[in-house]
C-alpha cells in the first residue's frame, strides 16, 4: 500500500507545471510514467501545481509555512460511501494548495466542491 501512494505523489510531481521536460521524456521512455501525463492540479482549487515553487520550497524552507500539502481527498475522520476513496489509500491521497488545505478543513471532496459552487451561486445571484 505505501508504494502505491509514494508513486501517486512523485507521479503528481512530475506532472507539477514546468516539471524538467527532459527527465520527464526520460521517465516516460522508461514506462515509469505514464504518457501523456496531464498537468497536476490542487483538486480544491483547480490551480496548477508549479514545479518550480515547490522546488524552492524545498531549497528555501520556512519554519511552519508551505504552499504544499499532501493531504487526503477524503478525509481519514469521514465514513465515505458512493464509490469515493477513503481511508490511507494512493487514490485518495493528492498534492493540494496551501488555499485547497485551507478551504478544504475536513470536508469531503465532494463537500467542498459543493461549497465552492454554492457561493459561486451566491456570488452572481447577489451580483457581486
Amino acid at each position: 500500500m505505501g508504494t502505491a501512494i509514494e508513486y501517486c505523489l512523485v507521479t503528481q510531481i512530475c506532472a507539477f507545471e514546468g516539471f524538467p521536460r527532459p527527465a520527464l521524456q526520460q521517465l516516460q521512455e522508461a514506462n515509469v510514467l505514464p504518457s501523456p501525463l496531464p498537468t497536476a492540479l490542487c483538486p480544491i482549487t483547480g490551480d496548477a501545481l508549479s514545479y518550480e515553487a515547490f522546488r524552492d520550497e524545498l531549497l528555501n524552507p520556512q519554519h511552519g509555512k508551505s504552499d504544499f500539502h499532501v493531504g487526503h481527498l477524503n478525509p481519514l475522520k469521514l465514513e465515505v460511501a458512493n464509490g469515493h476513496a477513503a481511508g490511507h489509500v494512493a487514490n485518495n491521497i493528492s498534492w493540494i494548495s496551501a488555499d485547497g488545505n485551507r478551504i478544504q478543513g475536513s470536508l469531503s471532496l465532494d463537500d467542498v466542491r459543493a461549497l465552492i459552487k454554492r457561493i459561486a451561486d451566491n456570488y452572481r445571484r447577489h451580483g457581486w
